[in-house]
C-alpha cells in the first residue's frame, strides 16, 4: 500500500486528574483497548510543596511529607493535622492535518469529513461517484490557522471539579531515646480517561508502526479491503489512597523514614467500535469504492484495582543545606475488570461475558532533592526523579496487540521560597514531566513529550497553623506523525490548590 493512502483520526488522551498534582497522559495511538489507561501515577504533593514546583524530596519538619519523602517527617515536635482542597480545569483538543497522495488523491475526503458519500454509491467506483451523482461536493478546508489553537480543532472536551480530597495526621513521639514521628493520610484521585478516533482503520493502512501494512495496489488484479470505524474509550472513577508513614532521627544530621501506600478504587468502562463502512482499494490510482456498513461492538462494565507501593527516604541535613533520597520499591497494580462484550449485527445481537484480572508491574523509582538556604528568608529547592517505567511488565488476562509498552521518565523540578514577613511566605517553582508515550511517528523513541508546569503560591501563618496556597498551569503541544496526516494535540490545565495545617 502506497504511502499516504489516507487520513485517520488518532486521539491520543488520557486524563488522570492526580488531585493536588497534575494531569497524566498515557499512550492511546490510534485507539488501544482497556487496559491500565489512567492509571500511570500515584505520587502526590503537599500543597506548600506544589507551589514550589512539586519540590519535596529535601523538605522536613511537615506533616505534608507523608505525601512525597517520608524521612521529611522526622524533626516534627508537635502534632499537625492537614486538610486540603483543589479546583481543576482540564481542556484538550486535536487537529487532524490531512495530506493527499498521488496514489489516491480522494480518498481523503471521505475520511476528514470534506465529502459525505451518498449511500445510494454503496460499491460504487469513486470516479463513477463523482461524474454521475450531483451530491458530490467536496468541502473546501479550513486553512491559515495555528495547527494547535483550538479553532482549528476536530473536537474538543473539557473537565472541571472541586473537592476535598486529602487529609493527613503526624505525632511525634519517642522510643528507646529516639525521637520518631508516625503519620497517616486519606487521598482520593479522580480517574478520567478519554479516548475519540472517528476514522479508526482495520488494517491500519496509513502507519507501518501496527504491522498489517499492505503491499501497494498497483496491478489489475490487487485489492485491499479496510474497514472504518468510530471509537471511542470513557473510563471515570476513582482511587482511594491510604498511606502510612514513619520517620526517625538518627543522629542529628541524619533522617530515615518510610511510608507505605495501600491503593484501591473502582472505575466504569467503556469501549465502543461502530462500523462506519469499508474501502475497497482495486486496481491502481484513484481505483476504489466505497460502502456503507453495519458492525458495532461495545464492552462496558467495571474495573477494580488495587495495589501497594512502599517508599524508603533519607534526608541528610549539612548546615544550610538538605539533601534527600527517596526510593520507590517496584510495586504491582492489579486490573480486575467485568465487561459486558455486544457485538451487534444486521442479523442480530450477540453478547459476550468478559472477566479477568490484568497486571502492570512497575520498577523501582529514585528521586534526589537539594534545598539550600543562602538566608534565613530564602530558599532554594532542586528535585532529579527517574523512573525506567520502559522496564514495566504487564501480565495480561488475555492476548492485547493494542498494548504499548511505556517511555522512561525524568522529572525535574525547581523552587522557591521568599519569607516576606515572619508570618507570610511567597512561592514559586517550575516542573518538567515528559509523560510515559511514545508518540506515533515520533523520532525520539526514549522518552515522551514534555510537559512543563509553572506554579505560583503563599504560605500564611496564622491560629496556630498556616495556609497554603498554590495555582498551577500547564500547556502540553505535540504531534504524531503519520504517512498521510499529522495530528496536533493541546491539552491545557489549570489547578488552584489550598490547605490548613493545623498545629497542636
Amino acid at each position: 500500500m502506497t504511502q499516504g493512502n489516507m487520513k485517520f483520526n488518532q486521539i491520543f488522551f488520557s486524563i488522570v486528574m492526580i488531585l493536588f498534582v497534575s494531569s497524566y497522559i498515557q499512550a492511546q495511538h490510534r485507539g488501544d483497548n482497556l487496559s491500565f489507561q489512567g492509571l500511570d501515577g500515584f505520587n502526590n504533593y503537599g500543597i506548600k510543596a506544589a507551589a514550589m514546583g512539586g519540590t519535596h524530596v529535601a523538605g522536613t519538619y511537615d506533616v505534608n511529607s507523608i505525601f512525597g519523602n517520608p524521612a521529611g517527617l522526622s524533626g516534627l515536635k508537635n502534632i499537625q493535622f492537614t486538610l486540603s482542597a483543589n479546583n481543576y480545569e482540564q481542556k484538550w483538543w486535536e487537529n487532524q492535518d490531512y495530506r493527499s497522495n498521488r496514489q489516491f488523491v480522494t480518498l481523503p475526503f471521505y475520511l476528514s469529513g470534506l465529502y459525505v458519500p451518498n449511500p445510494a454509491n454503496n460499491g460504487k467506483w469513486d470516479y463513477d461517484a463523482f461524474f454521475k451523482d450531483p451530491t458530490y461536493i467536496v468541502e473546501d478546508p479550513t486553512l491559515g490557522l495555528d495547527p494547535y489553537s483550538s479553532e482549528a480543532a476536530n473536537w474538543q472536551r473539557d473537565k472541571n471539579e472541586f473537592a476535598f480530597n486529602n487529609i493527613a495526621l503526624a505525632i511525634p513521639f519517642s522510643l528507646f531515646e529516639t525521637d520518631l514521628v508516625a503519620a497517616a493520610s486519606y487521598s482520593k484521585k479522580s480517574i478520567l480517561d478519554y479516548d475519540r478516533n472517528n476514522t479508526y482503520l482495520d488494517p491500519h493502512i496509513g502507519f507501518s508502526g501496527y504491522g498489517g501494512l499492505a503491499g501497494r495496489v498497483t496491478a489489475a488484479d490487487d485489492t485491499v479491503n479496510f474497514n472504518w470505524f468510530d471509537f471511542s474509550r470513557i473510563r471515570t472513577g476513582s482511587l482511594n489512597q491510604i498511606t502510612f508513614g514513619v520517620a526517625a532521627d538518627l543522629f542529628p544530621f541524619l533522617k530515615l523514614g518510610v511510608s507505605a501506600n495501600i491503593i484501591n478504587g473502582e472505575s466504569d468502562d467503556f469501549h465502543g467500535l461502530n462500523k462506519i463502512g469499508y474501502f475497497s482499494l482495486i486496481g491502481g490510482a484513484n481505483s476504489f469504492k466505497f460502502s456503507y456498513d453495519t458492525l458495532n461492538t461495545t464492552e462496558s462494565g467495571t474495573s477494580k484495582y488495587s495495589a501497594l507501593k512502599l517508599s524508603f527516604g533519607t534526608v541528610i541535613s549539612l548546615n544550610r543545606i538538605n539533601i534527600g533520597i527517596q526510593l520507590n520499591t517496584p510495586y504491582t497494580l492489579e486490573r480486575e475488570y467485568n465487561l459486558t462484550k455486544v457485538i451487534a449485527k444486521k442479523s442480530g445481537n450477540q453478547t459476550v461475558q468478559l472477566t479477568g484480572t490484568d497486571k502492570a508491574k512497575y520498577p523501582l523509582g529514585i528521586a534526589i532533592g537539594i534545598n539550600f538556604k543562602p538566608i534565613d528568608q530564602f530558599t532554594l529547592a532542586f528535585d532529579l526523579e527517574n523512573t525506567p517505567y520502559s522496564k514495566t511488565e504487564f501480565e495480561m488476562s488475555s492476548p492485547d496487540s493494542t498494548l504499548n509498552s511505556y517511555a522512561d521518565q525524568t522529572i525535574v523540578r525547581f523552587g522557591m521560597e521568599y519569607k516576606v514577613l515572619d508570618y507570610l511566605s511567597i512561592l514559586a517553582g517550575f516542573r518538567n514531566e515528559p509523560k510515559l508515550f511514545i508518540p506515533d511517528g515520533s523520532a525520539e523513541k526514549e522518552s515522551g513529550p514534555n510537559s512543563k508546569f509553572y506554579t505560583v503560591g503563599a504560605s500564611l501563618d496564622f491560629f496556630f497553623g498556616r495556609f497554603d496556597f498554590a495555582f498551577e498551569y500547564n500547556v502540553m503541544k505535540y504531534y504524531d506523525s503519520y504517512f498521510s496526516n499529522t495530528n496536533y494535540v493541546t491539552e491545557k490545565f489549570t489547578n488552584i490548590m489550598f490547605s490548613y495545617t493545623y498545629t497542636f
